[in-house]
């Protein structure tokens, strides 16, 4: 992967990467498919979720080349991904994309206010790296997937996540990717990055090489941020955060989720104040 096509920052003296991607690819879909996500397993990949979606920007209809990030539906109205989707493009998320080609438009953005105090370049590692994106019409194809309540287990175990960004090589192919990744308690991410464990989530992916040796990268490459980290539960499958930032995604370090959990009253507030405001409009 040529890293001058990767935004990229500098923060404590370390190059951080934005799991963003903004640029239009053609790409030649490989013989044998690899998906999004680094390394995506494709068993995972092919029975993931519907709630899964592409964000996209532009007029056009949603593609590859005009994919910038990845999100969750979490309601029929509204959809989960993060803050820095739209940093680095000239507008905002315009479209989503679902399972099955269900397509809609945004309406409208919300972003916490926190997240604008800090400069463009590092609101997503000093900010709340978390956005809702209302859409044009309801989502009746597909059943939301379910969030996080405070308290709810982040640090132990394994869970998966799922993103349309590139792959190990570069491409981006437009279909989704899914890895299975291991959850830490944030020890190794607080020696790579600005870890803060009450607002993040750190997870790696990890390859076997051959019968005795693995090995550790970050899983969610460009194009995945916003994507959901789940685990799952006697309730069903649930998002416990989404993808934020990482190092290059082949690199042997985590990558860092935005824990959902910690901005629930933040998406509930949201989500019941446009409903709310919507009703008294009508009535």
């Amino acid at each position: 992967m040529n890293a001058g096509n990767v935004p990229h920052d500098t923060v404590d003296g370390m190059r951080v990467r934005r799991i963003l991607c903004v640029v239009a690819l053609v790409v030649c879909v490989p013989s044998t498919p690899v998906d999004a996500i680094a390394w995506s397993d494709e068993t995972l990949a092919a029975s993931a979720p519907g709630y899964v979606v592409s964000v996209h920007y532009g007029k056009g209809r949603p593609r590859a080349a005009n994919q910038i990030c990845s999100g969750m539906l979490i309601d029929p109205e509204w959809v989960l991904t993060a803050a820095h989707c739209y940093d680095d493009i000239d507008g905002e998320p315009t479209a989503v994309r679902l399972a099955g080609n269900v397509v809609r438009r945004v309406t409208d953005v919300h972003v916490p206010a926190a997240y604008r105090k800090f400069p463009t370049d590092t609101a997503y590692i000093n900010g709340p790296d978390i956005a809702l994106l209302r859409l044009n019409r309801l989502v009746t194809e597909v059943t939301p997937v379910l969030l996080a309540r405070p308290g709810d287990p982040d640090t132990v175990g394994t869970a998966r996540v799922y993103g349309y960004g590139l792959n190990q090589r570069g491409e981006n192919t437009g279909r989704i990717g899914a890895r299975q990744v291991v959850l830490e308690t944030g020890d190794w991410a607080k020696r790579i990055y600005p870890f803060r464990p009450t607002r993040h989530i750190s997870a790696w992916g990890e390859q076997r090489l051959d019968d005795v040796t693995t090995r550790a990268d970050g899983a969610a490459c460009e194009g995945d941020s916003g994507g959901p980290l789940v685990l799952d539960t006697p309730d069903g499958e649930v998002a416990i955060g989404l993808v934020s930032y990482g190092l290059d995604c082949y690199q042997a370090a985590p990558s860092i989720y935005t824990k959902i959990s910690r901005f629930l009253p933040w998406i509930e507030r949201v989500t019941n104040r446009s409903r709310e405001t919507e009703t008294s409009a009508r009535t």
